[in-house]
């Protein structure tokens, strides 16, 4: 009886802990995005380079971390600044770059599931809207071309293929990876 006692107060103290987890990392993510939105100076279309030139992706230092931009899905009323380098710490926070970049149209973002964050990305539909704002405030469009689920620890799967932006997140029990594939549909 002691022992199904303490085992319940342990879950609901796992559970409150992963709720204020959760919330604490929603309002940061608000708060980072806002000072971004602010930095940024005006959005403008993206224009195609020569291919001399060499693309490098900025990045703005805010409270320690750098952010490469915000990412936008209207469809599910988000919008979450994105980190340039990825870890379990900095996941709590906000969606962060996985790998790629979106200057050659192969970035992986990952994120964690939480509400506010990409716990939602299973209710997108084929060909909603994904809008990526970098740092400079260059606007990158996409659609979203599949959602499909892969194994937690299959990265080879999760990296393959000629996507121009994935975004992905664990599902409930961590078993699989919800993962968005996207096209981007404006190009210079």
């Amino acid at each position: 009886m002691i022992a199904g006692a303490l085992l319940i107060v342990g879950a609901l103290g796992l559970s409150m802990s992963n709720l204020y987890e959760e919330q604490h990392g929603e309002a940061y993510a608000e708060q980072i995005s806002n000072i971004l939105e602010e930095r940024i100076i005006a959005p403008v279309a993206v224009a195609e380079t020569s291919q001399t030139s060499v693309k490098t992706m900025q990045a703005v230092c805010l409270e320690g971390q750098e952010y490469i931009g915000v990412i936008e899905l209207p469809s599910l009323s988000l919008e979450l600044p994105v980190q340039k380098e990825c870890s379990d710490a900095q996941l709590k926070a906000s969606p962060c770059r996985y790998s790629g970049s979106f200057l050659d149209d192969s970035m992986i973002l990952a994120g964690h599931n939480y509400k506010k964050h990409f716990g939602s990305l299973s209710a997108l539909q084929t060909g909603d809207e994904v809008v990526f704002t970098d740092v400079t405030g260059q606007v990158y469009h996409y659609a979203v071309t599949e959602i499909t689920s892969l194994d937690a620890y299959n990265t080879e799967e999760m990296q393959s293929g000629d996507w121009d932006l994935t975004l992905f997140t664990c599902n409930f029990n961590g078993q699989k990876r919800i993962t968005v594939r996207c096209e981007r549909l404006i190009r210079g």
